[in-house]
């Protein structure tokens, strides 16, 4: 099987089983088709970047509703995450519905 350059987003964890293998002692190969780079990642890609504060560079952008973003990645590198500290009073265990970054997103 050869994969075309791209960006292949899966919403579940890939797993291959023996149906997906070859027949009669032969073998099924997933490579990248001859000067491509296929990506496939479970990442999911947020739009909408907004500039949050100029003097400090922090942009925004509205999240989807259960969105556990441990890692944030810009323009295909890995970004700082905006963060404040707070104190334990006033941390609160509700869902976080938005994102900030410290670099400008594409």
């Amino acid at each position: 099987v050869q994969l075309a350059g791209g960006t292949y987003r899966v919403s579940s964890q890939l797993k291959f089983a023996a149906a997906d293998g070859g027949n009669a002692g032969t073998t099924v190969t997933w490579a990248a088709a001859s000067g491509a780079t296929p990506i496939i990642t479970g990442a999911q890609q947020i739009t909408g970047w907004t500039l949050y504060n100029s003097t400090t560079g922090v942009y925004s952008a509205n999240t989807p509703v259960g969105l556990d973003s441990r890692d944030l990645y810009v323009n295909s590198l890995i970004a700082p995450r905006a963060s404040i500290s707070l104190a334990t009073s006033l941390a609160s265990r509700r869902p976080v519905r938005k994102v900030m970054a410290t670099s400008a997103p594409a």
